[in-house]
């Protein structure tokens, strides 16, 4: 995370990417507790965009709102 001191050796975060369009979420039933969902303006041109879970906010960012933060994979 940026900002964090890095991970020791064996405590890395670890992810799974999945590129999905912005109806996903609805489709599957999943709700969102904070944000949006991804849309068709969000490009490669457009900066970042991530849909994270409760649990790697909590995490990283116990009880501060999330959005805006910044990670990298």
């Amino acid at each position: 995370m940026v900002g964090r001191a890095p991970s020791q050796p064996g405590e890395e975060p670890g992810s799974r990417v999945s590129i999905v369009g912005g109806d996903y979420f609805t489709t599957m039933g999943i709700p969102l507790l904070l944000g949006r969902s991804p849309s068709g303006t969000d490009t490669e041109r457009s900066g970042g965009v991530a849909v994270i879970g409760d649990r790697l906010a909590r995490r990283y960012w116990r009880n501060a709102n999330p959005i805006g933060r910044e990670f990298r994979l």
